[in-house]
């Protein structure tokens, strides 16, 4: 019978740590013990698991990665990294959600199609206890198929509000520019619609777009804005006309410039006409709405960079609602508050 070996605690060696070598393939003398110690790491010693940059079996194979690799790796390490969603303007994910409840639900959860109160919770998720439909929170709205966490989501929709650059948007958020066009487009598409009716002192003018023709009125002294947009480049007198009635009143004071689309305009509706001929350098009555125009390239150049003939209807769209109604963005909850609400899909 073989006679058992007993250790004793004082005679078991300890394994000596291993070392990991971050950097360009080293020789043998960079391994030594003591050389160049920024280069070499504990693997069981309390660090994140970089599996991209340092692969263990790679080791023992003598490939190491390259000098990028550890440069990036040690400014982690040495550095607290800081996350998108610790600013101040993105709330934490169960702010969010008990904002968006509190605006398609109110105080008290209800289901959406037979409204009602007997509602069970599975983790996100919800069943209604009388039709037993299964819901979630967005699953009847128009962000159902949104794919971003609540966090992501709002610190888009503060980019958008606040009017954050396209490509600086796409920096703080590290979305793909189509990613961040398609969102944008989304919250344009779900603006508010107000149709403004212009009175007392309205000042008409028109611009050009490639193909298009923009007929923009504003009401002197206020922020209500009204427009129009053709296709083509050669307005006639019947758009102007179409544009009076359905967006001033009758008998107010129109100022214009010397175009030949407002020639004799008061014979088509009931207005006070006032010209402003430009080339005599008579720029009073129409001040207002020719600095509009200005404003509106100036929104796009800045905001889009560019704008296609397709998207211009509602990008026009969006910059007279942020002109006239201000208040739906100053915040991602306003711009919820008046955009979001529930859909049936029953």
């Amino acid at each position: 019978m073989a006679r058992k070996r007993c250790f004793s605690p004082d005679k078991i060696k300890q394994k000596p740590q291993r070392k990991v070598f971050l950097g360009a393939p080293c020789d043998s003398a960079d391994r030594h013990e003591g050389a160049d110690d920024e280069r070499i790491l504990p693997v069981n010693g309390n660090i994140p698991n970089y599996r991209d940059a340092i692969n263990l079996s790679s080791r023992s194979a003598g490939v190491f990665p390259p000098c990028w690799y550890r440069c990036s790796i040690m400014k982690t390490i040495n550095t607290k990294s800081v996350s998108m969603y610790e600013l101040n303007q993105v709330p934490s994910e169960a702010q969010i959600t008990k904002y968006i409840r509190r605006i398609l639900f109110g105080k008290n959860l209800f289901c959406p199609i037979c409204k009602s109160r007997l509602i069970s919770k599975y983790g996100v998720r919800y069943r209604c206890r009388r039709c037993r439909h299964k819901f979630s929170l967005l699953s009847h709205t128009w962000l159902k198929d949104c794919k971003l966490s609540l966090q992501k989501l709002w610190l888009v929709l503060w980019c958008w509000t606040t009017q954050v650059p396209i490509r600086q948007t796409i920096a703080l958020t590290q979305l793909s520019e189509k990613a961040i066009r398609l969102w944008f487009e989304r919250f344009r598409t779900h603006l508010p619609w107000e149709n403004e009716v212009l009175e007392h002192i309205v000042q008409l003018d028109e611009a050009y777009f490639k193909q298009l023709t923009l007929i923009m009125g504003k009401q002197q002294g206020t922020r209500k804005l009204a427009y129009e947009i053709l296709c083509g480049t050669n307005p006639e007198k019947i758009h102007a006309a179409h544009f009076l009635q359905q967006y001033v009143k009758p008998r107010v004071k129109l100022r214009t410039d010397g175009g030949g689309i407002y020639k004799n305009i008061h014979e088509w509706w009931p207005v006070q006409h006032q010209v402003d001929i430009h080339r005599k350098f008579e720029f009073s009555l129409t001040s207002e709405i020719e600095g509009m125009f200005g404003v509106l390239r100036t929104f796009i150049r800045r905001m889009y960079h560019h704008s296609t003939p397709e998207k211009l209807p509602e990008i026009v769209r969006e910059f007279c609602l942020r002109f006239s109604s201000p208040e739906t963005f100053n915040s991602p909850l306003n711009y919820l508050q008046k955009s979001l609400s529930l859909v049936p899909t029953r």
